[in-house]
């Protein structure tokens, strides 16, 4: 990606990317830089993708976003596989002597803004990778999903529980009655949980508070579409924020019902394990 120089009074500092593909609805950010080129290496064969960009100065102000870009990449080779994600360019031993310890052996992460994230919490095993070595940072993670790692990083017992009837037979389920019996999940009836739905940034945001057992009493608006938040996650969302677990997006907005990727989930996780 290349794009033109910004200009700022003060010297604009950084630019940052941001990515969304045909299998996601959200613009995730990818990466920071400081000169105006950028090489995303985290791609499928056969996929079409979206890039905006922006800029930064000293003070931390941050731009309106670029016009957006959309990409497709070309069909895989015949007989190199499957579509899994990965550089076009063979990661060398170079490339992997430069992932910390801890970072496994994920080969897609890392270039990717919430790299860090990932490597603590692999190292610690709160979260794990795919057959393939890859983390797929960007992929939309379930509710089972999220409570998982929820419960692994909060180090719940997983003692025998209130169990939704849909995740009978659930490799989730033990971890879904502990975070239910800290009624930390409801469901969508006493019986319905939805376990391989994609969980919804709104939902994991008020599951967070829950888990920490922060006040649910800060009804300030934050973001420019809080009118989209529903109404029983808004204090939820106020008192995360104040806390400094989420940020939103740089237009100022939540998005609360796009679905988490498994990097935002991680990122979030982390940062209110920090608190």
């Amino acid at each position: 990606l290349n794009w033109s120089a910004a200009t700022d009074d003060t010297g604009v500092t950084a630019y940052n990317v941001y990515r969304c593909s045909e299998n996601d609805d959200h613009f995730t950010k990818i990466g920071t830089v400081a000169t105006q080129t950028y090489l995303d290496n985290n791609l499928l064969y056969a996929t079409g993708y979206q890039y905006y960009v922006t800029a930064a100065d000293a003070a931390m102000n941050r731009s309106r976003s670029s016009d957006t870009v959309v990409i497709s990449t070309g069909t895989r080779p015949a007989g190199s596989g499957s579509n899994d994600p990965g550089p076009d360019v063979p990661q060398d031993e170079q490339m992997q002597e430069e992932l910390p310890p801890g970072a496994g052996s994920f080969l897609d992460i890392s270039h990717h803004w919430a790299r860090d994230p990932i490597i603590k919490l692999s190292s610690q095993g709160i979260v794990s990778g795919y057959p393939d070595n890859s983390f797929k940072p960007d992929r939309s993670i379930t509710r089972a999903e999220f409570v998982a790692i929820l419960a692994k990083a909060l180090e719940y017992d997983l003692k025998a529980g209130q169990y939704f009837s849909d995740t009978e037979g659930h490799w989730a389920r033990d971890y879904i009655a502990a975070a239910r019996s800290r009624n930390i999940v409801h469901g969508y009836s006493e019986n319905e949980f939805r376990p391989d739905a994609f969980i919804t940034r709104e939902e994991m945001v008020a599951m967070i508070a829950m888990a920490l057992g922060l006040s649910s009493d800060q009804t300030e608006s934050v973001f420019v579409d809080e009118a989209d938040i529903s109404q029983w996650a808004r204090a939820y969302v106020a008192t995360a924020y104040r806390q400094k677990i989420i940020q939103g997006y740089p237009d100022g907005s939540l998005k609360p019902h796009f679905h988490s990727s498994r990097a935002e989930a991680v990122s979030i996780i982390l940062r209110a394990l920090d608190l």
